[in-house]
């Protein structure tokens, strides 16, 4: 197949050979002014999973997630408390509303086993300290396991969070998300991506 012909199958509803699916770990912005105990919980931690190929505001992928809300129990209607609850949304793959950086952590060979992994992935609202950093490294031990849904089986989960923070903190150290944004050479149609793969980044 010549290579002349690769914009006409990224036009194709359905994903290409040469289109398959990443799986990336995202970190987007939370609440300034709360005291976190450690780095990473600065952040919301999310799960991406998107086409290789990105075309302007046509590419898109999906969001998963876990979702801190409020609720007020049954037994004390007037006292909120925070609760844990999946979330699951299309996105455009360009920059979003929070989003601040991604890694990306896989090859994706099977779409709907992935799926169906993510999704049962429980919250677990009740243990203390379980967050959405949690749901994440769970949701990715739970790929390991299985073995068969990445061309190859993820990094470990340290080596991911920890090169994720940093990328981020980097990020923040260049001002690549100042509002409105300076002059700083910046591509800023798209989101910052680290291949914890090849450990390098593939967009600043």
């Amino acid at each position: 197949m010549a290579w002349c012909t690769l914009p006409r199958i990224l036009g194709r509803g359905r994903r290409s050979f040469f289109n398959k699916d990443r799986l990336y770990v995202a970190l987007y912005a939370r609440e300034t002014g709360e005291c976190w105990r450690r780095v990473e919980e600065r952040y919301h931690w999310a799960i991406i999973v998107g086409p290789k190929y990105e075309v302007g505001e046509k590419s898109h992928g999906t969001r998963y997630s876990a979702r801190e809300i409020m609720t007020a129990p049954i037994h004390n209607p007037r006292q909120e408390v925070p609760w844990w609850e999946y979330e699951e949304q299309k996105i455009r793959m360009g920059p979003t509303l929070g989003i601040m950086v991604r890694v990306l952590v896989g090859k994706v060979r099977r779409r709907d086993r992935l799926v169906s992994i993510i999704r049962g992935v429980p919250m677990r609202p009740e243990t203390q300290d379980w967050s959405c950093l949690s749901w994440v490294e769970e949701v990715l031990d739970a790929l390991r396991e299985d073995g068969t849904v990445l061309g190859a089986p993820a990094p470990p989960w340290i080596r991911i969070r920890d090169t994720a923070v940093q990328f981020a903190q980097e990020k923040e150290a260049a001002r690549r998300f100042d509002s409105p944004p300076g002059d700083w050479g910046f591509d800023r149609t798209k989101v910052p991506t680290f291949d914890v793969l090849q450990m390098r980044a593939s967009v600043e």
